[in-house]
């Protein structure tokens, strides 16, 4: 995968990554710059999850089309 597959305000992720306080929670792509996408989720409001390419298999896009 690559953040050009992300799309801000659109994207709906899931954090997959074990190792990670943020594991198994859900997210929304709310920004994305030159190198990075920030996900945000309710469960911490104060913080964004950063998403570089380095990270990137850290989240799983989230298909909710059917939902």
């Amino acid at each position: 995968m690559k953040l050009c597959n992300l799309k801000q305000n659109d994207t709906i992720v899931k954090i997959v990554n074990k190792n990670s306080d943020w594991y198994g929670l859900y997210g929304i792509v709310e920004y994305i710059n030159h190198e990075c996408a920030y996900v945000f989720c309710i469960s911490k409001p104060t913080y964004h999850y950063k998403i570089t390419q380095d990270n990137i298999n850290d989240i799983k896009i989230m298909d909710l089309s059917h939902c």
